[in-house]
C-alpha cells in the first residue's frame, strides 16, 4: 500500500546553497507524507530494531548456503541471511534444534526475499512449503519475506512438539493455502502453543488460487497473540469467499488478536467458527483495539466467533462501506461472551453457531438462512456505535480511521475496561476516565 521512499542513493557533486537547502526541504516533506500515510492507514513501515543475536551465529549469501545451515542447525545457532533473492530447490525444514533462528542480516524484510517454486505451481518438487518446523522450540523467524509456496509459508508442526514461534517483521506474499498454519495431533492433542506474530504483513498480490486460505490459521493450540501486523487483500477469487485472515479453532484457547489492519479481506478475524464434534472450537479469545477496513464488494463479516465460549470483543473500528452484510457475527447457542465499545458502519447479527460459521463450506455461508439467532446464549452488548460516517475519520476513503473532531458519537463514551489500557496505536486511554469508542483514542 505505502511505496518506500529512499533518499540516500543520489550522489550530487555540485549544488549551489540554495539548491541544497531546497532539496533537503523537498525530501523532509516527502519523507514525513510518506511516514505520515504508512502510520496512519497501516502499521507502521519499519518494526523496532531486535536485539543483536547470540551464541552461534552463521552467516549465509547463497541459497545452497542457506538450505546446508538449516540441514545443519543446532539449538542455540542463529542463521543470518545476507540481502539477496533465494530461491528454494527444498523446503527448509527446522527438525529437532531448540532456541534458533533465521533473520534478515540486514533488519530490513525486504532486502531478503526467500521463494518457494511459486503457489500456482503444481509441480513444486521437494518445495511445498517455505519453512516447515518439528520437533524444534523456541524458534525465530525474524526481518525477511516469504513468497510463492504452493502450501504454506511457514508450518509449525504442533504434532511433533513445536512451539513457541515467534515471527517478527515477515512480508508473507503468494501462498497456495495458509501463509502460517500450526497444526496438531488430535489424538494426543500436542499442538504449536504459545505463538508471537507481530510487526508482520500477510499478502496477496490480489487474490489467493482459491478460498482455502487463511493468514495466519492455528487448530487447538493455547495463547497464541497476533498483533501490530498488516492483512491485505486475504480474499478468495472473485465469487468464492476465502477463510478469515485470522483463525483460532479446532479447540485452541486464549487467543490475543489486537492492534491489527485488515485491508480488503474476506474475512478479518474469526475465533471459532465451526467445532465438529469438539465441545468448542475456540475459548477465551480477546479481540480488541483491530481497524477492519473494505473499499470493494465481496466480503463477510469484518469479525466472526462461533463455537467459542468466553470471547471479548473490544473497541475494533469496522468500516465496510456497505460491501458486507455484516460487521461482527457471533454465535449464540454454543458460544457467550461480551461485544463492547466497537464502531462499525454496519450491523451486528447473531446466529445459531451450530449451523453456520462453518469455514469448510463455503456454500452454506452464501444461505441467508443459516444466519438466524437460536434465542439460546444471546452476546452481552454494550456501548457500541453501529452507524459511523466517513467524516468520522481522518480519511476514510484511504482507509485512515483514525478518529477526528467530528465523531462526537464516538468521543469520551467509553467506560473504562481493565482489559483496554491503550488503543490500536498503542498509546494510552484515559485512565479511570471516559475513552473513545473504536480502535483509535482521538488525539488532535
Amino acid at each position: 500500500m505505502v511505496s518506500r521512499i529512499e533518499c540516500g542513493s543520489r550522489q550530487v557533486f555540485v549544488l549551489r546553497a540554495t539548491q541544497l537547502i531546497g532539496l533537503l526541504l523537498i525530501n523532509a516533506f516527502v519523507i514525513s507524507l510518506s511516514a505520515t500515510r504508512v502510520c496512519a492507514a497501516g502499521r507502521p513501515a519499519k518494526a523496532p530494531s531486535l536485539p543483536p543475536p547470540q551464541g552461534n551465529v552463521v552467516r549465509v549469501s547463497d541459497v545452497e548456503g542457506l538450505q546446508q545451515a538449516v540441514r545443519e542447525l543446532v539449538s542455540g545457532t542463529t542463521i543470518l541471511v545476507e540481502p539477496g533473492e533465494y530461491r528454494l530447490t527444498e523446503t527448509l525444514i527446522i527438525n529437532g534444534p531448540d532456541n534458533v533462528a533465521i533473520r534478515g542480516a540486514s533488519g530490513n524484510r525486504d532486502d531478503v526475499v526467500i521463494r518457494g517454486k511459486g503457489m500456482r505451481e503444481k509441480d513444486y518438487g521437494k518445495v511445498e512449503h517455505v519453512i516447515r518446523i518439528r520437533k524444534s522450540v523456541g524458534i525465530l523467524i525474524a526481518d525477511l519475506t516469504l513468497a510463492d509456496s504452493w502450501y504454506h509459508l511457514i508450518q509449525i508442526q504442533g504434532e511433533y512438539g513445536s512451539r513457541n514461534l515467534h515471527v517478527y517483521n515477515v512480508h508473507f506474499l503468494d501462498s497456495g493455502e495458509q501463509m502460517l498454519k500450526g497444526t496438531f495431533n488430535p489424538k494426543t492433542e500436542e499442538s504449536a502453543d504459545s505463538g508471537l506474530v507481530e510487526y508482520c504483513r500477510f499478502e496477496y498480490t490480489d487474490r489467493s488460487k482459491n478460498w482455502y486460505t487463511n493468514g495466519v490459521d492455528v487448530l487447538l493450540a493455547k495463547d497464541w497473540i497476533v498483533r501490530d501486523n498488516e492483512f491485505i487483500r486475504i480474499r478468495g477469487p472473485v465469487g468464492e469467499l476465502c477463510g478469515s485472515a485470522v483463525l483460532f479453532f479446532g479447540g485452541s484457547q486464549g487467543a490475543l488478536i489486537e492492534r491489527n489492519y485488515f485491508y480488503n479481506c474476506d474475512v478479518a478475524i474469526g475465533a471459532g467458527i465451526f467445532s465438529g464434534e469438539l465441545p468448542y472450537a475456540h475459548r477465551g479469545s480477546l479481540i480488541r483495539n483491530n481497524i477492519i477496513y473494505r473499499d470493494e464488494p465481496g466480503g463477510g463479516a469484518g469479525i466472526e466467533v462461533g463455537y467459542t465460549p468466553d470471547y471479548k470483543i473490544y473497541h475494533n473500528t469496522i468500516i465496510q462501506n456497505s460491501f458486507a452484510p455484516y460487521a461482527i457475527l457471533y454465535g449464540d447457542n454454543i458460544s457467550s461472551g461480551e461485544i463492547y465499545y466497537n464502531l462499525t458502519d454496519g450491523p451486528f447479527q447473531a446466529v445459531d453457531d451450530t449451523l453456520a460459521l462453518d469455514p469448510w463450506s463455503p456454500e452454506l455461508r452464501q444461505k441467508k438462512a443459516v444466519y438466524r439467532p437460536s434465542g439460546k446464549n444471546p452476546a452481552h452488548l454494550k456501548g457500541n456505535v453501529t452507524n459511523a460516517r466517513s467524516d468520522w475519520f481522518v480519511a476514510a476513503q484511504k482507509g485512515d480511521l483514525h478518529l477526528s473532531a467530528g465523531a462526537a458519537e464516538a468521543l469520551d463514551k467509553a467506560a473504562p475496561l481493565d482489559l483496554v489500557k491503550d488503543d490500536y496505536d498503542g498509546q494510552p486511554r484515559p485512565a479511570g476516565a471516559l475513552s473513545d469508542i473504536g480502535a483509535d483514542e482521538y488525539n488532535p
